[in-house]
């Protein structure tokens, strides 16, 4: 007769013995990885380890990290998807999900292994059961795997917004109109040339600690300011007649400082008709000034996407 191994996943009946008299006790399945508060294990296999000698790029053939709040607790159930650059192309693969720690675990086709960069993307919107408002995360990971494991040691943040303290209703789609938000923010929308509208009702807003230093600010730039906005709206730069995003950002700069503006580059997001942002970029894109306490765009400066925005003085 052969003896079969049990499954490691089937209960376990565990006799308990009390003063005389026995009782079966259930034990609990033993946690799987992903329900372990630690970094994920990719399971590959070492042909998925090992760097063809076509590949003359980094590869990758797993991406592990994990995505957390501002005060650094994880954040469960937040999507992470992964842009991948090769050969002048890009393509951006399914998102996953994170487990209760926050930890990922993103298995790579093998048709997108060799790769010149990537970019994360991470967010998590408000649920059922949550009104809980956060900001997007794009970050691009340090390129360095480790037989084709790409552990991202740097946490993808998601950092908490507010609502509006004024949101116009929907009634005319055609008509400008301005939401405004804590901390002197003020955005001024036409829904009919934005194109994710239908997500107008759940707009947030906050600024960003700059000494927290968000992923995608370039070591080289020192911002003065910088506003976060989820979720992440586009101007439809490609109708007949776009209307870009007035705004006004609260600051402490003295009256009539000049600035340059930056965008952060999300999904889509164009300048205008001929100059698209890189996911993870953040691009100059115009020039403000301060009027009265907050940073206002110059004419022709307005914005064409709600991701983040930064100032500098100039």
């Amino acid at each position: 007769m052969t003896l079969s191994r049990p499954s490691p996943n089937r209960l376990a009946l565990v006799l308990v013995t009390l003063a005389g008299c026995s009782s079966p006790v259930v034990a609990p399945p033993a946690p799987t990885p992903q329900e372990t508060n630690t970094r994920p294990v990719p399971t590959l296999t070492e042909e998925d380890r090992v760097t063809p000698s076509e590949c003359k790029q980094a590869w990758v053939a797993a991406v592990t990290g994990r995505v957390v709040d501002g005060t650094g607790a994880p954040i469960e159930g937040a999507s992470v998807g992964y842009c991948i650059f090769a050969d002048g192309l890009s393509t951006c693969l399914p998102d996953v999900k994170t487990n209760k720690y926050g930890w990922y675990n993103k298995p790579i086709d093998k048709a997108f292994r060799c790769v010149e960069k990537m970019v994360a993307r991470a967010y998590s919107g408000p649920t059922a059961t949550s009104n809980l408002r956060l900001s997007e995360s794009y970050c691009r990971p340090a390129l360095t795997p480790s037989r084709g494991v790409l552990d991202n040691v740097t946490d993808d943040v998601l950092y908490k917004l507010a609502a509006p303290t004024s949101l116009p209703g929907l009634d005319d789609a055609k008509k400008a109109r301005t939401v405004t938000f804590p901390g002197n923010i003020e955005v001024t929308i036409t829904p009919d040339s934005i194109v994710e509208s239908d997500q107008y009702n759940y707009l947030s807003a906050a600024p960003l600690d700059l000494a927290t230093r968000p992923c995608f600010v370039p070591k080289d730039l020192t911002l003065d300011g910088l506003v976060a906005f989820a979720p992440n709206m586009n101007v439809a730069v490609f109708s007949s007649n776009p209307v870009k995003i007035g705004f006004k950002l609260g600051t402490t700069l003295p009256e009539g400082t000049a600035v340059d503006l930056y965008v952060l580059g999300g999904v889509s997001t164009q300048i205008d008709a001929d100059h698209a942002v890189e996911e993870g970029e953040l691009a100059k894109f115009g020039t403000g000034k301060v009027t009265n306490g907050a940073v206002v765009p110059d004419t022709g400066s307005e914005l064409p996407a709600l991701t983040a925005v930064g100032y500098k003085r100039r």
